[in-house]
Order: structure tokens, then sequence, then C-alpha cells
């Protein structure tokens, strides 16, 4: 029987999952709007844009594993996760709120201060975001009580993303709209102010319950959670495929609804209706999982989202109903791999306690943290390179060509990325 201890209550449960809804708005109004922040407001130029976002992604590739491995080495009365939440919640909305200012200074020093903020801002989001999703890890020594909580914050994060995806350019409007400097850094001071607070509530509500070991591991010991554990290799390899597909079509849906659609308040309904059926994608995970393993399920549906989006580009953007119906079931199979993928994580946790004596909840969600960050400023600098090829003009009608290039950078970039992203599950060899 499941000790009384080993359980996680409802409000914990609640503020848990709100603290998650907050990371994830933050997260989204900077993988959201950013770019387009950058160039049409601050008017760097796509290809210096890309840039900026590929180098800071080099540096993470260092600053993301040394800090999991600092994190598994903590020790406090509070836990090895918690103090870092509990830390730097607060510093994290201040700087998101931070990357979108910049507009009065001289031109030449635009690119510089975008620079210092991001990459600021790309080792606070590791600081915290490390910390928010280990903690499923040790919240309870129950299976059972951890993939309840597993569940409860995937919904969290999926309600942040659509919170921004949904309303954020409603937010942005009531402060002047796309077109004004101060109506970024204003909506990101409601938005990712929230986050914020929503991340401290749940830095002071979240309890550790699975307590480290006395012994502090040494970092090089730590690494081999991830260089001798070949299912986690094949997971974050398939990881990034998979959140590159995503993060493609976040960084350029805001070009494509002002752009192509030419109406960016669309972005509002299309998102609606694509995170309603993400959410149904999700309730329905646990009901699949009762019968295939979450390796057959993880292939299964990025194969579905990988059809669905193939078929939304051959259908064009004539038919917007059509294309929304496309999108949103495309989607809604996202759902159910956002599940099974950090369900797969935790399996990889398990094999290399097994196999090495070593946990390393850390060092083994700093993979997590790297692949969303680094897929996503792939992504980001895919779309700006294309931009540039393509010869967009920030605030103008675009050519039929530049068009097409948003339209395939929306749908058939995806498609091909969520079908690449099934092939290294396929020598996954944890699990049933």
């Amino acid at each position: 029987m499941q000790s009384e201890s080993q359980r996680v209550g409802l409000r914990e449960r609640y503020l848990y999952t709100q603290g998650m809804l907050g990371q994830n708005i933050i997260f989204n109004c900077i993988n959201s709007f950013l770019s387009v922040f950058y160039t049409d407001i601050l008017l760097i130029a796509p290809a210096s844009a890309s840039l900026l976002f590929l180098v800071a992604r080099l540096w993470d590739a260092v600053n993301d594993p040394m800090m999991g491995s600092i994190a598994d080495r903590t020790r406090t009365r509070y836990g090895k996760f918690k103090p870092y939440l509990m830390t730097f919640a607060v510093p994290i909305g201040i700087i998101s709120v931070l990357c979108f200012t910049g507009s009065g200074l001289p031109s030449q020093w635009r690119l510089v201060y975008a620079y210092a903020t991001y990459i600021a801002w790309g080792m606070l989001y590791t600081v915290c975001d490390i910390p928010i999703w280990a903690m499923c890890s040790v919240i309870s020594s129950s299976e059972q009580e951890r993939t309840v909580v597993l569940s409860w914050i995937k919904v969290g994060a999926t309600l942040g993303a659509g919170i921004v995806l949904v309303f954020g350019i409603k937010v942005i409007g009531w402060f002047g709209g796309l077109s004004v400097a101060a109506a970024y850094w204003k909506s990101a001071l409601v938005m990712c102010g929230a986050g914020a607070l929503f991340m401290q509530l749940a830095a002071f509500a979240v309890q550790e319950r699975v307590l480290p070991p006395k012994a502090k591991v040494s970092v090089l010991s730590n690494l081999q959670v991830i260089y001798r554990n070949l299912p986690l290799l094949l997971l974050i390899l398939a990881s990034l495929v998979s959140n590159f597909a995503g993060g493609i079509r976040t960084a350029v849906q805001l070009y494509y609804a002002k752009y192509v659609l030419l109406n960016e308040g669309l972005m509002m309904g299309i998102a609606a209706a694509a995170i309603g059926l993400m959410l149904v994608g999700m309730a329905l995970t646990p009901l699949l999982t009762k019968r295939y393993s979450n390796k057959t399920i993880f292939i299964a549906s990025t194969l579905g989202a990988s059809f669905f989006h193939l078929i939304a580009f051959v259908a064009g953007y004539a038919n917007l109903p059509l294309l929304i119906a496309l999108l949103s079931v495309g989607v809604g199979f996202t759902g159910v791999n956002t599940i099974v993928m950090t369900a797969l994580l935790i399996d990889t946790l398990d094999f290399a306690n097994r196999k090495l004596g070593i946990r390393g909840e850390g060092i083994a969600f700093s993979t997590q943290t790297l692949v969303v960050k680094l897929s996503s400023a792939i992504a980001a600098s895919l779309v700006l390179g294309v931009l540039q090829f393509m010869r967009y003009v920030p605030n103008a009608l675009q050519t039929l060509r530049v068009m097409q290039g948003m339209h395939g950078l929306m749908f058939l970039v995806p498609a091909l990325a969520y079908g690449l992203a099934a092939l290294p599950i396929l020598f996954y060899r944890l699990g049933r």
C-alpha cells in the first residue's frame, strides 16, 4: 500500500501545475514574439538575428549540462532542485521583459543589446527549467503518484503555451499592436510577470520527497548518465527533431498570420482550435498507455502529426477552415507525444540507476532543457534565414515567393521533421 508520506496532495498538484503554466507562458512569449520584435521593431536583419539564436545555443551546450550537474550535487534542507526555483523565478520574469526593450538605442547598439539580454535570458531560463521539470521525478517515490503529477503538469505546460498563442496578440493589441515598440515590453510585463508569480508560488509549495544519497556524485561520473545511456541518447535525438517541428511552426506562425493570411488576429482562432485538440490528445494518452507501450505511442503520434501537416501543406491556404482543421488534428497528435516523451525520459533514469548506480535527474533533465532551447533556436534561425533568402521586407506586403516560403515553413518542414523523429525510437529498447 502506498505510504501517506509519498502522496501528493491536491493543493500541491494544483500549484505545481500552475507553476508549469507560468514557466510556459514565459517560454512561449519569447519563442513566439521575440523574432518579430527583432526584425520588425529593432530592425535587425533576419540573418543577424538568426546567428544570434545559434550563438546563444552554443553557450547552452555547455551551460545546461553544467547546471544539471550542479543541481544533482546540491544538498539543502529544501532538496536539491527547489532552492533554485525559489531564487530565480522572479529574475527570469524580469529578464524576459528586458528582452523586449532596446528600441530607443542607436541602431548600431541594438544587436549588442539583443545578444546580452537573450543570452542572459537563456542562462536564467536554464536555472529555472531544469529544477521545475526534475522535481516531478523526486516529488514522490510512488510511480503511480509521479505519473499522475506528470499528467497534471503537462496539461499546465500546454495551457501556458495556449494562453500565449491564443491571447498574446490580443494583449499586444491592448498596448497598441505589433507595430508599436512599447506594446511588446508592456505585454511581456503582464504575461511574464504573471508567469514568474506562478512559478514562485510553485517553488514554495512543491516538496521533494525522494531524498538524494548523502555522497555527492562527481561531475564526470554524473555525465555517464548521458553518454553511457543509449536509450537517453536516442530519446534526445528524437526529442530534438520533434521539438524542432513544433518550434518552427511556432517561430513562423505570427509571420504567417500577418503576411500570408493578412490578419494576425486569426492566430487566436487557429491556436485555440489546435490547443483544444492537443489537450484532447493528452487526455486520451492514459487510455492508450493501458494498451500500448510508450514507444509505440510515440512513433504513432509523430507519424500522425507528420501526415496531417503534409496534407495541410498540399491543401494550401485558400480554404482557411480546412487548413485550421488539418493543423488542429496534426497538433492533437503532438499532445499524445508530449506526455509519453517525459515518461520515456523517466524510464532512462531508471535504466541509468540499474546500470550505473546513478540516477542523475538533474543532468538528465538538463538534456531536455537543452533540447527544447536548441530546437527552438534552430527553428527560429531557419525561419529568419529563409526570410532573408526570400527577400522578406518588414511591415509590407510580401511577394508570392515569400508567402509560399512561409507556407512551406509552417507545414512542410514540420511534416518532414515529425516523420524523422520516429526513426530513433525504433531502436529504443526500454519498456514493454
